[in-house]
């Protein structure tokens, strides 16, 4: 929730405690009957709530499953996405253990109930194996436009029908071209309108047109951006801002839209598309660059969820992203930054004889260079004695 300009993207909710002020069911991020952080001794992740059926049903289930399905996405008709604390599906498996879950099965569970975004790696670790294993289904995954849903779309802008444009400055001859209505008539049923005579967009006289195709529509694709004409080698640009009345037919179209609308940007350099991120109306943004002959098929099957070209955001770490492509054995070396202790080092050593390539990452932070400077007692020794002990580092 962008919360009018005057905060971030994402928010880390408090705790629903159903005995505290009644404002605070509003959001949540514990488990359901969840009071206790560290008291006496007991901590949150060994808690035993006693709490009986009737209870469980009536009193702390019922805010959770009202606030994901019922209010955020109905209610609040929101259009972002839930998050996870970072351990949270971690904690499911391995510390609550109530349901005996295997990280496939609590995947499962999280993606049912409306989960978006684990911050840790579950889901981008479990989900292929969990939908494998029939725990969940794609449509539980897949949250892009549903083409039985939306039958009737209407394709305005400059790049609507797009050909030439698309290839860019420097191109073969293309054995054919898939213009975006093209792509998108596979889906759907197809109303198009230019809504400017060109990219320069120099006369609004074609953006009513372009209105009334946007009424009478299931849901409206706006294709806009820049071409040859306005950006390329040898010709640069006065200011970040679409040509002409183009942010006049984006904002126009929007205005009497009466389902979602998804805007496309092509082209190569950036553009100031603030006003677009911050119209409630327009549901997704997509920037294509110049997408080449068959860009049209490939924007039309991004909308329509056929392919996506990004992962949920997280956060990942080196070792992480290493384990995509290879068999990982990590080991520290040291077990901070500082890295006072080399007792870590020997095992770190072991791991580089066994390996068939070694990669060894090093760097200071912000404590280090305060209690340090640019030099530490141990961390010089560490790449030496691990160099030493690999045989292709």
């Amino acid at each position: 929730m962008y919360n009018l300009g005057r905060a971030g993207l994402t928010y880390w909710s408090p705790t629903i405690n159903v005995a505290r002020d009644p404002r605070f069911l509003l959001a949540c991020k514990h488990a359901a009957a969840y009071d206790v952080d560290n008291w006496l001794g007991v901590d949150r992740y060994h808690f035993d709530a006693r709490v009986t059926e009737q209870d469980m049903v009536e009193t702390f289930l019922r805010p959770f499953e009202m606030l994901l399905k019922q209010t955020i996405r109905g209610d609040w008709d929101l259009h972002g996405y839930i998050v996870a604390d970072c351990d949270s599906i971690e904690v499911m498996v391995d510390y609550h253990k109530w349901l005996g879950d295997t990280k496939e099965d609590a995947v499962a569970q999280t993606l049912k109930a409306g989960l978006d975004l684990d911050c840790c790696y579950n889901y981008t670790t479990f989900t292929r194996p969990t939908a494998k294993q029939g725990k969940v289904r794609e449509e539980d995954i897949d949250k892009s436009l549903n083409p039985s849903k939306f039958r009737n779309l209407a394709v305005v802008g400059p790049h609507a029908n797009a050909t030439a444009a698309m290839t860019g400055k420097y191109a073969g001859i293309p054995f054919q071209i898939t213009a975006p209505i093209d792509g998108l008539a596979k889906y759907a049923k197809v109303m198009y309108e230019m809504g400017c005579g060109e990219v320069l967009c120099k006369n609004e006289s074609f953006i009513f047109s372009a209105m009334k195709a946007a009424k009478n529509a299931d849901t409206i694709v706006i294709l806009a951006g820049l071409d040859l004409s306005v950006e390329q080698e040898s010709l640069d640009r006065e200011d970040l801002l679409l040509p002409g009345y183009q942010t006049q037919l984006i904002n126009q179209v929007v205005g009497v839209s009466r389902g979602p609308v998804i805007l496309v940007i092509m082209s190569a350099g950036g553009i100031d598309i603030s006003f677009a991120k911050e119209n409630e109306n327009i549901k997704a943004i997509l920037w294509a660059g110049y997408p080449r002959e068959e860009g049209g098929q490939a924007i039309a099957d991004v909308v329509f969820g056929k392919y996506n070209p990004g992962i949920p955001c997280r956060y990942s770490s080196p070792v992480e992203g290493f384990m995509i492509f290879a068999k990982v054995k990590y080991d520290m070396g040291c077990s901070e930054v500082a890295c006072k202790n080399d007792s870590l080092i020997i095992p770190a050593m072991e791991a580089a004889k066994d390996a068939d390539a070694t990669i060894i990452l090093l760097g200071l932070d912000l404590k280090f260079e305060a209690e340090f400077g640019k030099g530490g007692p141990t961390s010089s020794r560490l790449p030496k004695q691990v160099a030493n002990a690999c045989w292709w580092c």
